[in-house]
């Protein structure tokens, strides 16, 4: 009776469901009807394409059966006959058997139950039952009693009663149909695939039923009867669990192409599976295409480059949720402007030829075409090399978009390469040598026209953790390029980055946009990176540095070139060092302070002296008064203040008349309180130079208040303040290290004023220099291996060629002081 009541109504009930049979299915899509979409929707056009495509989704389930309606039906169920045992001895007169006849049970389902279905979009599924109804029955029955017979132990028959009996069984039952829709979009395929996955969970459970019978006017069965009606009832619900439970499993088998058992049925067609979207275009359709991405604000300059794209474009946003979206745009963005970028700027160069196997014939290679499976340095292709080439729409995503302030200079962003042929460096984690687009942009104010394109190599040249910070290990990258993979005995030039020691994006591109000059002449050229002060660009691992872990990250790289040079090409002995702005600085810490190990130092628009600008620029009216504002929040920055800067006011100090020595010595009476303002500041993670003197003071920041903070923490902030001053204030040192510089600046530099040049000149000659020039191009011979070079009208950046609306570094094309500057930078 059991068995045949529950698998009826569960097959009643969840035919749709059942019946389901969707496999891989493409479903065909014009482009025509998404533009029938888009447009006038109040939902945003991916929003609306996406539910378009649900819709499609949901007519392919109504198509396969899926009929939430069909569920909630009457029907009549059949009752089997039930004999049941209810005594085997019977000294006194018992009910022996009870006996149910066969019938049917009428199924009937309250008003108030639902199954609702929706899928608004294929990322918003609601599947959902709740059931309330009761099993009725009535059958004929009869109750034999017996008694004990004399001599016999048996309980023998005496009698029969016959008459009807009522069954009424309430009950719940709720099933979700949990249905995982995973949308992505298939490059090979270009298409959109939802692979789908259905599980159907349910519960059935039941209130209290009866079971009332009808013997006759005056009759002992009835009560009889009662007795047994719990075990009944009780006997009715827990198999109707346990074939409820069965048929669950049963139904998410044939989701799953499987029998009842959990076989494999090739009959069965398995619901769970992938659909494929596939967006039809034909030539006409183009326009439409268009008209569409214009809905998701793809500005025109972008759709006049990406005719061959569209639909790809279109089914990737249709899927994407919005921070991806965003992403893929600005990846579009990055490919239009790089691809603009290249038209404009790049140059083909010439490279020295790297050689590959050919049916056994040795070859040169085309280093931009498709890799070949091994590369070799010589025409007999006997010194293998490890070589890769650069994919240019990666370089363009990596260095044109946001994913360009986490990965450049990062060495954690990329993967070394393992087993590299003939690896100068096995212990050193690198990648191997390569060809990228940067080097063949012709930016600078000295054409880059008739240089061969250097190959270049990525390591990882150091790896620091600070505990006390808490953002994890930094992972910094050296670059090193060179004409010829296999040339030796090459010049070592250390080429450090600007960007107010806090950025690094355009100006290691404007610095590897001039490598090819320096390879060009015979130089091998390390391109370290460093730590970033600040939070505004970089990973955060190498982020709010201080400026003593700048420089000692180039001290490192300083050695690590010393270390690491021969290995790659480079003669032994000190290293040149070049750098433009903050990257010049940097190169003039190191020929100040590591002069033993520096050969050259050439020197583009650099600060050089902090006191000797801050006497001119503190006093309200004094010569570098135009300077200041920017110049405080960069030096304060640097010092280790957070982004705002607004914690350190060097302005309050009063410089007149106070030099290196009398600061190094009189900190405390010459720096005062107020230049300290630490009441904003986070306790839990304070920056680098409040953490360094909390260590040396050995002082809880969650004890102490911030806004009068205890004299000891005063005095090391003041006197670790003093050492910044005095260590980042180069005239004096670089007088007296026998270090050849050469230094290039501009009259109309807005950052830096040129005056920092012609003093810094002026302290090595031990005289004094005129500060305004007259000539387009002023030499000054501070000694007879040194030289500054003042170009009338340049600005920061001069050796750039680049002209951006109404801003021109190095001065308008032919103009004199374009001229003057092409002129300083070739000498």
């Amino acid at each position: 009776m059991i068995t045949k009541t529950w698998t009826w109504f569960i097959a009643v009930f969840l035919l749709g469901f059942c019946s389901c049979q969707a496999g891989a299915d493409t479903i065909v899509i014009p482009v025509s009807e998404i533009k029938q979409v888009v447009p006038g929707s109040s939902r945003p056009p991916g929003d609306a394409i996406n539910g378009y495509l649900a819709q499609k989704l949901r007519d392919q389930f109504d198509r396969l059966g899926f009929d939430a309606g069909s569920g909630l039906v009457f029907g009549d169920i059949p009752i089997d006959a039930l004999t049941k045992d209810l005594a085997s001895k019977c000294p006194i007169l018992l009910p022996k058997q009870a006996h149910i006849e066969a019938t049917t049970a009428t199924l009937s389902l309250d008003d108030r139950s639902s199954l609702s279905f929706n899928l608004d979009s294929i990322k918003n599924i609601t599947v959902s039952a709740d059931i309330t109804g009761r099993l009725e029955a009535e059958a004929k029955a009869w109750v034999k009693w017996g008694l004990a017979i004399p001599f016999v132990s048996n309980c023998e028959k005496i009698d029969t009663d016959h008459g009807r009996v009522e069954i009424s069984l309430p009950f719940n039952l709720s099933l979700t149909l949990v249905l995982q829709l995973d949308p992505r979009y298939d490059s090979d395929q270009v298409a959109i695939i939802v692979d789908k996955n259905a599980v159907l969970e349910g519960k059935v459970s039941f209130r209290q039923g009866n079971i009332s019978s009808d013997f006759g006017n005056v009759s002992l069965t009835d009560a009889v009867l009662r007795e047994f009606e719990d075990y009944l009832l009780e006997k009715l619900q827990n198999e109707g669990e346990q074939k409820f439970n069965e048929k669950i499993v049963e139904i998410n088998n044939r989701f799953n192409g499987l029998d009842a058992s959990g076989t494999p049925d090739p009959t069965i067609d398995p619901f769970n599976g992938p659909t494929i979207f596939v967006l039809e275009e034909t030539a006409e359709d183009k326009a439409l295409t268009d008209a569409v991405l214009r809905e998701f604000g793809i500005p025109e300059i972008v759709l006049s480059m990406i005719d061959d794209r569209g639909t790809e474009i279109l089914l990737q946003l249709a899927v994407l949720d919005e921070p991806e979206r965003d992403a893929l745009l600005a990846e579009l963005g990055a490919d239009v402007g790089c691809q603009a970028l290249r038209s404009r700027f790049e140059v083909a160069l010439e490279n020295v030829p790297l050689y590959a196997l050919n049916e056994q014939h040795c070859v040169v290679a085309n280093v931009f075409a498709a890799e070949a499976a091994r590369y070799f340095s010589d025409e007999t292709c006997m010194e293998e090399v490890a070589f890769r080439s650069t994919n240019v729409a990666e370089f363009c995503t990596q260095r044109l978009t946001d994913q360009a302030e986490t990965s450049l200079g990062n060495a954690a962003s990329w993967v070394p390469d393992e087993n590299q042929a003939n690896d100068p460096l096995p212990g050193v984690p690198s990648r191997a040598w390569t060809s990228i687009p940067s080097t063949q942009m012709n930016i600078g104010v000295v054409s880059i026209e008739g240089n061969r394109q250097p190959f270049m190599k990525q390591f990882e040249y150091k790896t620091v953790d600070t505990p006390s910070r808490g953002n994890g290990v930094c992972e910094l990258e050296m670059r090193v390029y060179k004409n010829d993979i296999a040339a030796r005995d090459l010049k070592p030039l250390l080429a450090i980055h600007g960007g107010t020691w806090q950025h690094r994006g355009f100006s290691f591109f404007g610095l590897e946009a001039a490598v090819s000059h320096f390879t060009e002449r015979g130089f091998i050229v390390f391109a370290p990176f460093y730590r970033l002060v600040g939070q505004s660009d970089g990973n955060s691992e190498c982020n709010g540095a201080t400026w003593r872990e700048l420089t000692a990250d180039v001290e490192d790289a300083l050695q690590w070139v010393l270390d690491n040079g021969e290995a790659l090409g480079a003669a032994s002995g000190p290293v040149t060092v070049f750098g433009q702005s903050a990257g010049a600085h940097l190169a003039a810490w190191l020929a100040a302070y590591r002069s033993a190990a520096v050969h050259k130092g050439l020197l583009f628009y650099a600060p050089t002296d902090a006191l000797e600008f801050l006497n001119g620029a503190v006093p309200l009216g004094g010569p570098y008064d135009a300077f200041r504002d920017f110049a405080l929040r960069a030096l304060a920055t640097f010092y280790g203040a957070t982004d705002r800067a607004s914690e350190i006011h060097l302005d309050r100090i009063d410089y007149a008349g106070s030099d290196a020595e009398l600061i190094a010595n009189k900190w405390q009476t010459l720096i005062p309180d107020g230049v300290f303002d630490l009441s904003g500041i986070d306790p839990l993670t304070p920056p680098g130079y409040l953490a360094r003197c909390t260590r040396l003071t050995q002082t809880d920041l969650a004890t102490v208040n911030l806004a009068r903070p205890p004299e000891t923490l005063m005095n090391c902030l003041k006197e670790d303040l003093s050492e910044f001053l005095v260590a980042n204030s180069f005239n004096l040192p670089l007088a007296a290290a026998p270090v050849p510089l050469y230094v290039v600046h501009g009259t109309s530099d807005t950052l830096v004023p040129h005056a920092q040049a012609v003093n810094l000149c002026a302290a090595i000659a031990d005289t004094v220099l005129p500060i305004e020039v007259i000539d387009d191009h002023t030499t000054y011979h501070c000694t007879s291996e040194s030289q500054a070079h003042i170009i009338k009208g340049a600005a920061h950046a001069l050796d750039l060629g680049l002209c951006v609306a109404s801003l021109c570094p190095a001065g308008e094309p032919d103009s004199p002081s374009r001229v003057a500057a092409a002129e300083a930078v070739k000498t």
